[in-house]
């Protein structure tokens, strides 16, 4: 749960350069390394510290996500050796040093933009796509973080993301190194080519049963039986508490008059707009139009098209231009605007429809306001119900306990496998509460152990328990043969396909002709241009592609194909330089991959600038959880 929390809490301004920060820059040995600092505090930067119980918070939620990652536990001494503790102080470090630079800058952000991008959070959406204060307490609760820890983090992140803008804002990419990159991208190659598939080998039948049992040991674990495990299901769901009976008429209309603003319709307009390089030419259209000129004619006599002045229907807010907007929705209908020196142009506007802007009446929105309200009771009444399904756990009663005493329905799994598919034939439901989730989690577990409850949708929860396994095993080769002899016969002709395909390669690089070849094999040589590294071409595998770079003009090689059976013969015909320009895809990642380094330099330079201090005894204090020595 903490790990969940924490993925979501950096959503809103999870700018992909702050992904730097979770890499460890090292830190191991650097200058100013030192002892000198109090037993709750394991390093410092600056005047920024790190207090045990944040690392060690940081350390537990690491391995929390490592262990969900392997599928089995890492406990503390299989952390320390997968040097999961250094990871996570580097990461703390680089963090410190920019909370450091913010402090030092006399940066800040006001608590009501961290609450506004919080309410906004789809984390924290109920399932009526609204902020569930509910469930934003439940995800708290369950990561043990209080709400103001919570905002300090959130805080923080917003303060080193403001740092790092000062720095990268505006970086241009340097054009040599651009042109460079762009030049190999962009290299484009024409080829000749012939496919080789089963026509071109001889009919491959069913081996004798000494070849097939041989095959069959050495594969045997492909045609292992999986484990399969049976469950006992616990479900709870929003959608159990009823739909809206239970809001009245009253609660309706008191909702509807303490939100009346968000029933409003925004006003849109219809908007077209002229733009002028000259205060003399505006003033010249602005009195043709005050003379009697219509908007379209005056279009017209400039030379523009209807799709050069249309801006579209707009909301105020998303006009860029502020002073534009302003006039645009200042306007009567149908009527130009005088000259407007805007933000960014010099413009006459015109409108030509006036949309909404009324408020939506009571009768009109009174099911929905019912249904949100319903939405939410029911959400209350689910964490509720959570609550006291924990309880009842914790005082050791049994599901079938708990599903009586709270008139729950148990749903039973029997024989399934890890990925889903059932001993009896056919795959586990899709509609089972949890289903991804619930196979990953039921395969970690064991009979008899108390497991953690799984979300479900945001508007539910299910917990399980293994009732039996029922171990994995080697199949006999009666069981699988027809299976095993498929695959024999699939492998085989591949295998030969491809040994045909070096054969004829052989003859290809002697000197003969790949039309000879190809008039031999009773097809046509087939051709390809305008390719590029790392393109799919129609026709082609990705193995040819990769092979058609792998020399210049005249280059001669097979590669797989894609599809069963298949291999290729390619010559290379023309190579043609390429535009010196990215793409721009490419240009914006080789722009955040020079940003990465900057951040780099710079939080490494002010580590040593400033000074990192690091206790080590605190260190191995707050990573010893299990009572074992990092010498062991």
């Amino acid at each position: 749960m903490l790990t969940f929390l924490r993925s979501a809490a950096g959503t809103f301004i999870a700018k992909i350069l702050l992904g730097l920060l979770i890499l460890s820059f090292a830190i191991w040995g650097v200058t100013g390394a030192s002892f000198n600092l109090s037993g709750n505090t394991i390093a410092s930067v600056g005047s920024s510290e790190i207090k045990v119980i944040d690392f060690q918070r940081e350390f537990l939620g690491e391995i929390n996500r490592m262990s969900e990652q392997f599928g089995q536990r890492i406990t503390p001494q299989q952390a320390l050796q997968f040097g999961i503790d250094r990871q996570v102080l580097s990461r703390m470090i680089n963090q410190a040093t920019l909370d450091d630079r913010a402090r030092v800058y006399g940066m800040g952000v006001s608590h009501d933009k961290i609450s506004a991008e919080i309410l906004n959070d789809p984390t924290f959406t109920g399932a009526d796509g609204k902020f569930d204060p509910s469930r934003y307490q439940w995800l708290l609760q369950n990561a043990g973080m209080s709400e103001t820890t919570f905002l300090k983090s959130q805080k923080n992140t917003y303060l080193r993301q403001q740092v790092i803008d000062t720095f990268i804002a505006g970086v241009p990419v340097p054009k040599v190194l651009e042109s460079a990159i762009a030049r190999h991208f962009n290299e484009e190659r024409t080829v000749d080519y012939i496919e080789i598939d089963i026509r071109d080998i001889a009919p491959v039948t069913a081996p004798d049963d000494a070849t097939l049992q041989s095959f069959f040991e050495r594969e045997k674990a492909t045609y292992r039986a999986p484990e399969y495990r049976s469950l006992t299901l616990l479900p709870i769901s929003a959608k159990d508490f009823g739909g809206t009976g239970d809001v009245s008429d009253e609660e309706v209309r008191a909702i509807y008059e303490q939100n009346k603003a968000r029933y409003i319709v925004p006003e849109t307009r219809k908007i077209r707009r002229i733009s002028f390089d000259t205060p003399q030419k505006a003033r010249a259209a602005s009195d043709k139009i005050k003379a009697g000129q219509t908007f379209d004619a005056l279009v017209s006599e400039i030379g523009l098209t209807a799709e050069d002045v249309d801006l579209g229907t707009l909301r105020r807010d998303q006009m860029i231009d502020r002073k534009l907007a302003d006039a645009a929705f200042a306007l009567p209908l149908q009527t130009a605007s005088d000259v407007i020196d805007g933000d960014f142009t010099r413009a006459i506007v015109y409108v030509d429809a006036i949309n909404g802007g009324e408020t939506r009446s009571l009768d009109v929105v009174a099911d929905e306001i019912r249904q949100d309200i319903a939405a939410e009771k029911n959400n209350q009444k689910l964490v509720e119900r959570y609550d006291a399904i924990e309880d009842a756990r914790a005082a050791g009663n049994t599901f079938a306990e708990i599903a009586e005493k709270f008139s729950l329905k148990l749903m039973t799994i029997k024989d399934v496998s890890e990925t889903g598919s059932l001993l009896a034939g056919g795959e586990l439901d899709v509609s089972t509460p949890g289903r991804d989730r619930l196979l990953q989690d039921a395969f970690r577990t064991d009979v008899g152990v108390e497991n953690d409850v799984i979300e479900v949708n945001r508007n539910g929860f299910v917990w399980f328990e293994v009732t039996e396994i029922k171990p994995s095993r080697d199949r006999l080769l009666e069981e699988v043969k027809a299976t095993v002899t498929e695959d024999w016969i699939r492998l085989e002709i591949q295998k030969t396909v491809d040994a045909r395909a070096e054969t004829l390669l052989k003859e290809l690089q002697s000197g003969k002709s790949l039309e000879t070849m190809a008039s031999e094999l009773g097809r046509a040589v087939s051709q390809a241009s305008g390719i590029k590294r790392n393109q799919p071409v129609d026709g082609l595998s990705g193995a040819a592609v990769q092979q058609i770079f792998q020399g210049p003009t005249g280059h001669k090689a097979s590669a797989p194909g894609d599809l069963p059976n298949q291999a290729f013969l390619i010559v290379v015909k023309d190579v043609a330089a390429g535009a010196t320009v990215l793409p721009k895809e490419q240009a914006d990642n080789l722009r955040t991959s020079l940003q990465n380094d900057l951040i780099e330099t710079y939080i490494t330079q002010t580590r040593e600038t400033v000074g990192t201090s690091i206790n080590a005894g605190a260190l191995e204090q707050a990573t010893n959880l299990d009572g074992s020595s990092r010498n062991q």
